[in-house]
């Protein structure tokens, strides 16, 4: 008997239709009872949108309701017979692949499969690497064997197919892969487990299908063969509702599944005014926040869905509707894996395995560890707050390769040392040697992982109704079936992981599921393609409509390239496009409203085609189509980057920097490199140096500039008060530069250091010995150090101005006398790699934009009582050995007449508190403070 064929029409929205369809059938005596069939749909978005309709239909119509059984067209065959065999789930089905894979004759193995781990005890415990790399060959067999099977067919059929083709060159790989499947099946036999693809096969062979309820397909695009066969057998209890009309009877087979080749070649009707073009993901928020105004207030916020063929473009379009007031809901956004429940084990996993500085970093910014550090320390003291404080100070400042705790000064950092112990105590039942160095069993994990996690949600009490917590709730759950599924792992099939790898296995069964929450009434939804042609919204917005994104075809596959999909009626790229353009097809007759945008570049800024769906139309429509949709947009005047040329202190709309407040008591000090802030800017020096904000992270890879020419500075600095410093001997200085660079870099930075903090210290070393041969032909030239660092003690020197007195404070790197001459020479070293002198530095245009050397010709003066003749200058050590050298000040008495001048109103506007507005253009010192000054901030 044939399966029975329903046509709904497509003047409406197909879940509507299907309701009505229900009720007609199956509704007797104010009774609703569809508790004797199962529907099957596509996605399980639209079976859980088709049970809320269902239920809205019988309270409206005071129907007594019995639900039907909704299933997914995948969950479809195990309604259809009896399993002999309890079936090996999907972590079990991979562990026997594993197995398989790793027992078999490698030289085999490398024939037909590119970087094969290279392992030689099977028993022992895998490096991660080795570990992921086998269960990526595993994990590949397994889709190939299940995608098979889907189809009815064994790999033995694909080698019967090579036999018999003279265009397929991989038979001699197929039967080996036949053999390696074999083994696999073989090994689910001795743990009396049961393959689900196998067990279908059998209860297709072996004509087992049976049902005593109705089967009710809803809207099938495609279906395996393997669901086919099993239908076949029960084919008296099955209706296929198809959505679309009798008319095109010739377009759907005999399961209601789409007739390729009708759908490959149908035209597909679509008006210009539904397609809107846009430049890049900023145009696609910005076109989707216009058509919901453009609605009117024709339909609420749960008629109207948009769809997100590049789900990546959904926070882009979800923050700007959030600008206009509008709140979006993305179905399917919440991923088991990247709820804070698994990133905690992801974060824990990390440090396990390597314990470095990063992995530590990021499990203590983790908040359940916030709220564990809080727990057991006392909460009243903020020390997890303070923790984040000192950890960036210690990484910016050690910048370790490896977390140690010799390297953690007590005294520094007391919170970071005390952390570090206290993750190290906890974690302790992972990191044993015994679990380190061997390993345990995988199904053995699960005990300490469970009493690990207790200690952060054991106690914890959640509100199951707070959409903000279900995502939680979801992955607790999930996590605790997957630790179940890890304890019932077969022994033999078990593998010996380190603590770090079996949280990696558990991440790994719950990677691909997703939380749903709870979606509010006034959210607008945004849901994937696959889902919008079974979505009932009568208005639809359908972003990234791309060739990138629809249809999605296959390119290339190791085992399976699409030409052997087409042989051996696999899904390929013609099965793609066919369910696409029905589904488009689809969308265009069941809604009221529908905008198709498509955008010329994607978020990274690549170009995007237009999806060839478009261009499935006449030959006149499709040239038309094709110029407007391909012709360069012009970048739009809105939101354009906040310009130089507005006036001072003027920002974008909706944005306000915060104006100086007046100054609680007058600026008493000022460093001598504060005076260059002030020239740059007044503003972003009462940032700087008033309010004393500065900017720490922990995202330094290597020394910054100020670091390593704090390294540099120090070692000179030790070597101005050294015996050697009047050497005129080369290799001796640079035998004591070496010994004082090695000493002072692993006092700072330990022994373990990042590989690139160990090339800067041999640039270091390099510039170093270039120093070492300058300063021995300086010391032949009668010059020789007096004294370094100085003023050593907090000294300074007033200013004094009709409005007041600041004093000001420095700190000269290096002071030298001629011995003939008797000339003093005031120095400052430089180690950048630009060899700029005192005069480009400090004017320009007859203007001082730096004040240091002539400040520090007063500080000499005054607290040293130096006189004249008095040079300053810079020493330089660039990277290039070969410029190292001094650069002398050539300034005379008048321009350090005007450098009085201007330190003289550089301290009455201080006194007066001068720091508005910022200056414009921005300069290019202080740019970390950049956001604070709205610099390359967006309009709106």
């Amino acid at each position: 008997m044939d399966i029975s064929h329903t046509f709904l029409g497509w003047d409406g929205p197909v879940l509507y239709k299907v309701v009505q369809w229900l009720s007609q059938a199956y509704e007797r005596d104010s009774k609703l009872d569809l508790s004797n069939i199962w529907i099957v749909v596509p996605g399980g978005q639209a079976g859980r949108r088709l049970l809320e309709l269902l239920v809205a239909d019988a309270e409206q119509r005071k129907l007594l309701f019995l639900p039907p059984g909704i299933r997914t067209v995948g969950d479809l065959p195990e309604l259809l017979y009896q399993p002999k065999r309890p079936f090996a789930d999907r972590l079990t089905q991979h562990l026997a692949w594993l197995h398989t894979v790793r027992h078999c004759d490698r030289e085999t193995l490398r024939r037909f499969a590119k970087q094969v781990p290279d392992d030689q005890d099977n028993e022992s415990v895998l490096a991660q690497t080795d570990l992921a790399n086998w269960l990526q060959l595993a994990q590949l067999l397994w889709e190939q064997h299940r995608e098979l099977a889907g189809e009815h067919l064994g790999f033995e059929d694909v080698v019967t197919y090579g036999e018999t083709s003279p265009f397929f060159q991989d038979t001699e790989r197929w039967k080996f892969l036949r053999q390696l499947q074999l083994e696999y099946l073989a090994q689910l036999e001795h743990c009396q487990l049961w393959d689900r693809q196998t067990a279908r096969r059998f209860a297709i062979e072996h004509e087992e299908c049976q049902t005593d309820k109705d089967i009710i397909l809803v809207a099938m695009a495609n279906m395996n063969r393997a669901t086919r066969c099993m239908l076949d057998q029960v084919a008296d209890r099955v209706t296929a509702l198809i959505a679309a009309p009798s008319e095109l009877a010739s377009h759907f087979d005999d399961y209601g599944c789409l007739n390729l080749v009708a759908w490959n070649d149908l035209p597909i009707d679509l008006e210009e005014r539904q397609i809107r073009s846009t430049d890049n993901v900023q145009g696609q928020a910005t076109a989707v926040a216009e058509i919901l105004e453009s609605y009117n207030g024709r339909y609420r916020a749960d008629e109207i869905t948009i769809g997100l063929p590049d789900e990546s473009v959904a926070p882009w379009i979800g923050n700007h509707l959030e600008e206009h007031g509008v709140s979006t809901y993305a179905v399917g956004s919440c991923p088991i894996r990247q709820t804070a429940v698994c990133q905690l084990i992801d974060a824990l996993a990390n440090f396990v395995e390597d314990g470095s500085y990063d992995a530590f970093a990021s499990l203590v910014r983790h908040p359940e560890i916030s709220c564990w550090l809080d727990k057991i320390w006392n909460p009243n003291r903020n020390n997890s707050l303070h923790l984040l404080s000192q950890l960036d100070q210690f990484q910016h400042e050690v910048l370790p390769a490896e977390l140690l705790s010799s390297q953690i000064s007590s005294k520094r950092f007391p919170i970071v040392r005390k952390t570090l112990f206290a993750l190290e105590q906890l974690l302790l039942p992972l990191k044993s040697p015994k679990s380190k160095t061997t390993g345990l069993p995988l199904n053995e994990w699960p005990e300490h992982i469970i009493n690990l996690l207790k200690t952060f949600y054991g106690e914890k009490v959640v509100d199951r109704h707070d959409p903000n917590k279900q995502g939680d709730l979801a992955a607790i759950s999930r996590v605790k079936e997957g630790l179940t599924s890890l304890q019932n792992i077969p022994v033999s099939l078990t593998p010996t992981v380190t603590a770090s790898q079996a949280l990696r296995w558990l991440l790994q069964l719950i990677e691909a599921d997703i939380a749903h929450v709870l979606k509010k009434v006034t959210d607008v939804a945004m849901l994937g393609w696959l889902e919008l042609p079974l979505d009932p919204s009568p208005a639809l917005i359908v972003t990234s409509f791309n060739e990138e994104y629809i249809p999605d075809s296959l390119v290339s596959d190791l085992f399976l390239p699409n030409r052997l999909r087409r042989e051996l009626g696999l899904v390929d790229n013609t099965h793609r496009y066919a369910r696409d353009a029905y589904a488009l097809s689809l969308l265009t007759h069941t809604r009221q409203d529908l905008t198709l945008i498509v955008p010329q570049r994607d978020t990274a800024g690549n170009p995007l085609t237009p999806t060839r769906l478009l261009f499935a139309t006449d030959v006149k429509t499709m040239a038309q189509r094709a110029l407007r949709l391909f012709r360069p947009h012009e970048k739009a005047a809105t939101s354009p980057l906040t310009s130089t040329n507005r006036d001072a202190g003027d920002v974008a709309p909706g944005f306000n920097i915060s104006r100086p407040s007046p100054l609680d008591k007058p600026i008493e000090t000022m460093s001598v490199t504060s005076f260059r802030s002030y020239l740059a800017c007044p503003y972003r020096f009462y940032l700087c140096h008033v309010l004393k904000l500065k900017s720490v992270d922990d995202q330094l890879r290597e020394l910054d500039a100020p670091q390593f020419g704090d390294v540099i500075h120090t070692v000179l600095g030790q070597f101005g008060q050294s015996e050697v410093r009047h050497s005129d001997r080369e290799p001796e200085i640079q035998e004591w530069l070496d010994a004082e660079l090695q000493k002072y870099t692993r006092q700072c930075f330990g022994t373990t250091r990042l590989p690139a903090v160990n090339l800067q210290i041999i640039q270091a070393r390099a510039r170093l010995h270039a120093f070492a041969g300058w300063q021995a032909s300086w010391v032949q030239q009668g010059w020789r150090i007096h004294d370094t660092e100085i003023p050593r003690d907090d000294q300074t020197i007033p200013w004094n101005t009709r409005e007041g007195t600041i004093h000001i404070r420095g700190r000269i790197d290096r002071m030298d006398r001629h011995e003939s001459n008797g000339q003093w020479a005031i120095f400052d070293y430089k180690t950048s790699d630009t060899t700029k002198g005192p005069e480009k530095t400090h004017r320009t245009a007859d203007k001082w934009k730096d004040l240091q050397l002539p400040l520090y010709r007063h500080i000499v003066q005054k607290l040293l009582n130096i006189r004249e003749p008095l040079t300053l200058g810079y020493i330089l050590l660039p990277k290039d050995p070969h410029r190292v050298r001094e650069y002398l000040a050539e300034w005379n008495d008048d321009h350090f007449k005007s450098a009085d001048n201007t330190i003289d109103d550089v301290v009455r506007a201080v006194l007066a508190e001068r720091f508005w507005p910022p200056t414009l253009p921005a300069p290019k010192i202080l740019q970390e403070l950049a956001p604070l000054c709205h610099e390359g901030v967006l309009a709106s």
